[in-house]
């Protein structure tokens, strides 16, 4: 009930951003490349997810499975 909840991430192309969050970790995580790289490649990862997807399908992906959640 609280209203700074966040939902899980229930969009197009939701494999895709968690996959590049996986990779990202693990590169950090085994030394390849400093967390802050890593992070950064992240980001571009997911720049260019949105990008291919596009931002107002994502967004309103979103926000329809927000209001699936508030109706419960």
């Amino acid at each position: 009930t609280s209203p700074n909840r966040v939902y899980d991430l229930r969009v197009p192309g939701v494999g895709q951003f968690m996959s590049a969050m996986a990779n990202g970790v693990a590169s950090a995580m085994s030394g390849q490349k400093t967390a802050q790289q890593a992070l950064d490649d992240v980001a571009q990862e997911w720049t260019d997810i949105v990008d291919r997807i596009g931002k107002d399908r994502l967004r309103d992906a979103y926000a329809n499975v927000v209001a699936l959640e508030d109706a419960r």
